[in-house]
């Protein structure tokens, strides 16, 4: 294994079933086998699609780790044009809802629903947005009203923006 800045490539002879589940090496392999599917925690884009079908959304809670059933509706539509996701991606003790991830870029993808948090919440928001954006970080944000009412064209910038970013599909 490399230790580069910007890929690392991981050549390997043994499969991740022959070690046991504590072993480092076979933490490593997961991973990158994880990295390189289109997945969420875990959860195949499958799986999400299933649970964002349940009629009881206004009851059930989102799979984890999402926050909000429109943060997963965002999702499925990112991961459906073969993009890898990220939920609730932290950094510097903050959480950005979704960030796409590409090789060498990333781009942080806020999603703004109907639920009125307050002006403070909001200028909250927006603080560490700019602290972020200061640091390299882009963002797209995306209503959910918007979104509901016309998914493409709530989402019709994003698509060039990550092409313009460098980060390309994983699987088509």
């Amino acid at each position: 294994m490399s230790r580069a800045k910007e890929q690392v490539i991981l050549f390997h002879s043994v499969k991740a079933g022959d070690l046991s589940s504590g072993c480092l090496r076979k933490r490593l392999i997961d991973f990158f086998e994880d990295k390189n599917s289109n997945s969420v925690a875990g959860m195949s884009l499958e799986e999400i699609e299933k649970a964002a079908r349940t009629p009881h959304r206004g009851v059930i809670k989102p799979p984890q780790p999402f926050e909000s059933w429109f943060e997963v509706d965002v999702a499925l539509e990112i991961m459906r044009k073969g993009y890898r996701i990220t939920p609730q991606y932290e950094i510097a003790q903050k959480r950005i809802d979704l960030v796409v991830e590409g090789e060498g870029s990333k781009l942080a993808i806020e999603c703004d629903g109907d639920y009125w948090h307050g002006a403070d919440k909001y200028e909250e928001d927006m603080q560490r947005q700019r602290q972020l954006e200061r640091c390299g970080w882009e963002f797209f944000r995306v209503a959910s009203s918007a979104f509901y009412f016309d998914k493409e064209k709530s989402l019709k910038k994003l698509w060039p923006l990550l092409e313009e970013r460098g980060i390309r599909q994983i699987s088509a």
